[in-house]
């Protein structure tokens, strides 16, 4: 019979500047980890029947102290849980708030826990990423930017902890990290330099890392033309050693094999599965394969108004919505005339008067011949005209707002296997594929990646649920 072993660690503050106290009075504890803007995070209920949490008359632990919690299931009577390594790490999270349960015969506390994900994806952040911006990177002077080049700038600047360093660690690939700086094909990035531009206004960082992740900005204008290199979205998430983590979801094979009515290894490890219960539907009721949208208006106050018809759909009925995405030209217009800078305008001069460009209800004129914010800083030709200039905030405009629209419909365009799988306690890791096989249902095969695992720990002792969801179809031109 497998043995439980668990370690709680309490932190005041980070666990790099404090000794840690060890926690053995937990009464319950749920750990929920996901993908995405979810976010990740825990509820642990103390008893504190001896008062061992009350120090100098006040409760011990305050918002910010940092939790690490270690599990292992094992049939190995000499193992324990190393704390100075990371093989039976769950999560390090900080207390964001704790509740006094108070009872003649209650004297527990319940503390809601957030790791550095939830943290992260919530920080807001503005800016203009240009085409001709030259930065650093890595001592190297680059112009112009690529997705992993983006979100690395943000996490780290979004991040810092006050002394210089950020707490979510974002490394690429190539020296070390998890954020994957070439394509699957293994090219490099380096092709959309020349393409990207992407300006946001303090949106959260979760929603500057599904734009870079979609298929639009991880492919070429030529690619996404001809034939695609990226043919699904990235996903994102960091774990429990606080590493960022933007991968390309890979089919090529499963990390676990789970199958009902057996057991089977989890990699090379002596410990098996074992199903307690679980779900799985086919989804087609939340099928939505065309976005119709409005991106704003052009300078001369017409709507801009197109569509996007995503062409993996494997339903035979068009299943249209409508969204409204009038942020998009009105922040290209004024990040155009003010060059994304608070200043008087550059190539334009205010003109209520007699002139034809329209922002914000004002009028302006233009000196020409210039290249707008949103240009190629090498190929695309200047602008010598207004005309010229409103047809390209149109495309701009409009190739933003299909970008939007196909993250709408990559995950809600055919009918995908979904549900939940409930299992003896494991360390499983988030965005990890599984081949599942239910002979008794039919199921065969079936490759279902790991969106969202929820750790019960109590009495009875370790349960894991997964959160399962079978990918949407590659996309091809």
């Amino acid at each position: 019979m497998s043995i439980l072993l668990k370690t709680i660690q309490f932190f005041n503050g980070d666990e790099e500047d404090s000794t840690p106290y060890i926690v053995s009075d937990d009464e319950k504890t749920n750990i929920k980890m996901s993908m995405g803007n979810k976010g990740s995070g825990m509820e642990i209920i103390i008893k504190n029947a001896y008062g061992e949490h009350i120090l100098d008359g006040e409760f011990r632990w305050k918002e910010t102290d940092t939790v690490k919690v270690f599990l292992k299931y094992t049939d190995d009577p000499s193992y324990s849980i190393d704390t100075d390594a990371t093989t039976d790490l769950i999560m390090v999270a900080e207390i964001e708030e704790f509740e006094a349960e108070i009872g003649e015969k209650i004297t527990s506390w319940k503390l809601k826990i957030v790791d550095k994900t939830y943290i992260l994806l919530n920080q807001l952040w503005a800016k203009a990423y240009t085409r001709n911006e030259v930065h650093d990177i890595d001592g190297d002077s680059k112009t112009g930017w690529t997705p992993p080049e983006i979100i690395r700038n943000i996490i780290r600047i979004t991040t810092t902890d006050g002394k210089g360093s950020s707490e979510v660690k974002a490394d690429f690939v190539s020296n070390g990290g998890y954020i994957q700086d070439t394509r699957p094909d293994s090219s490099s990035f380096d092709t959309l330099r020349d393409e990207l531009s992407i300006a946001k206004v303090f949106k959260p960082v979760y929603e500057w890392i599904e734009d870079l992740s979609s298929i639009e900005r991880t492919n070429t204008d030529a690619e996404q033309a001809g034939t695609l290199i990226a043919k699904r979205p990235y996903f994102f998430y960091v774990d429990e050693n606080n590493n960022a983590h933007w991968e390309y979801p890979s089919t090529t094979s499963s990390n676990y094999e789970i199958s009902v009515g057996a057991t089977g290894p989890i990699g090379g490890d002596s410990i098996y599965h074992e199903l307690n219960s679980g779900k799985l539907k086919k989804a087609i009721f939340d099928i939505v394969n065309m976005v119709i949208f409005n991106a704003g208006d052009d300078f001369n106050g017409n709507g801009i108004l197109d569509y996007y018809y995503d062409p993996t759909t494997g339903s035979n009925k068009l299943k249209p919505v409508y969204k409204p995405m009038t942020d998009i030209a009105e922040k290209w217009k004024k990040l155009e005339i003010y060059r994304g800078l608070d200043v008087a305008p550059v190539d334009y001069t205010l003109n209520n008067d007699t002139g034809k460009l329209i922002r914000d209800g004002r009028k302006y004129d233009a000196t020409y011949s210039f290249k707008p914010i949103w240009a190629d800083a090498s190929g695309d030709a200047s602008i010598d005209n207004d005309n010229d200039l409103n047809e390209s905030l149109r495309i701009q405009s409009s190739k933003e707002g299909k970008t939007r629209a196909s993250e709408i419909t990559q995950k809600r365009a055919n009918p995908r296997w979904k549900g939940t799988i409930s299992l003896k306690g494991y360390k499983y890791a988030l965005g990890n594929l599984i081949t599942f096989n239910d002979s008794f249902h039919g199921i065969s095969d079936a490759l279902i990646r790991i969106t969202d695992i929820q750790h019960s720990i109590n009495k009875g002792g370790w349960y894991t649920t997964l959160t399962v969801e079978e990918d949407a179809e590659e996309k091809t031109n």
